[in-house]
């Protein structure tokens, strides 16, 4: 009985710490992804007024 209760507690634990790994790792990727459209909107800004300077 004691051991069931046991197993529970750990499975429980494991499935809560799964979850945060996930929420993590979402969390990084969606920074992640957002930085990188951030860095080419820029490369994109700079191309443009960079080709409208020298027009």
């Amino acid at each position: 009985m004691v051991q069931h209760q046991l197993m529970v507690c750990l499975s429980s634990l494991f499935i809560i710490s799964v979850i945060k790994i996930l929420k993590i790792l979402l969390f990084a990727t969606t920074l992640y992804y957002l930085i990188k459209i951030l860095y080419v909107l820029l490369i994109f800004k700079f191309l443009y007024i960079y080709s409208n300077n020298h027009k």
